[in-house]
């Protein structure tokens, strides 16, 4: 999955890409209630797990997570 962030630097837009790949950790709990785990990959860069009661929800998590973690702003309301 490719993320694209815009920033100001030094006065000029810059364009940054970055490719994040996910790990399943697995899931936990009762069918009807499952959490699921993945944790981001940037580069070689492992970064903390992110859960949710769906994939699509605990893959945001995590890179959410991983973007935090690289310095980015991430706002709570932002969808992929």
């Amino acid at each position: 999955m490719f993320y694209i962030i815009t920033k100001i630097i030094s006065g000029q837009f810059c364009l940054i890409i970055l490719q994040i790949e996910f790990e399943d950790l697995g899931h936990s709990g009762p069918d009807h209630f499952r959490v699921y785990n993945f944790r981001a990959v940037v580069g070689d860069v492992y970064c903390d797990k992110g859960s949710g009661r769906t994939k699509k929800d605990a893959k945001r998590e995590a890179a959410a997570i991983a973007l935090r973690s690289l310095g980015y702003q991430v706002s709570a309301g932002t969808n992929t």
